[in-house]
């Protein structure tokens, strides 16, 4: 991600293609690793009550994290190796105003 922000126009024209399916590759990886740990620990169990407690809280939230990298990789191939443009916000964002304390 960090070599697709440092590209220049110029070179984003030629090279973003490559480098969003590099991208979009180490992103499915870790979607299905995620996914495999899962399944590997469903009755995993924690050498204490703590331990317990935060493999089940963890193994909550990779479904969450598993279902937004599904979404980037789909939203990544369309916009970027299909084409698709993006599309038009249906209402505006309201603007944050800040107030001087």
């Amino acid at each position: 991600m960090q070599e697709i922000q440092r590209l220049t126009p110029k070179e984003r024209h030629e090279r973003q293609t490559e480098k969003y399916r590099q991208l979009i590759g180490i992103t499915e990886e870790v979607v299905n690793s995620a996914r495999k740990v899962l399944q590997q620990t469903r009755k995993a169990r924690g050498k204490d009550l703590v331990a317990e407690l935060t493999i089940d809280e963890l193994r909550k939230e990779i479904p969450h994290y598993c279902e937004l990298g599904d979404r980037v990789i789909d939203q990544a191939r369309r916009r970027v190796l299909q084409g698709d443009k993006f599309p038009t916000p249906k209402r505006s964002i309201p603007s944050l105003k800040l107030t001087p304390i």
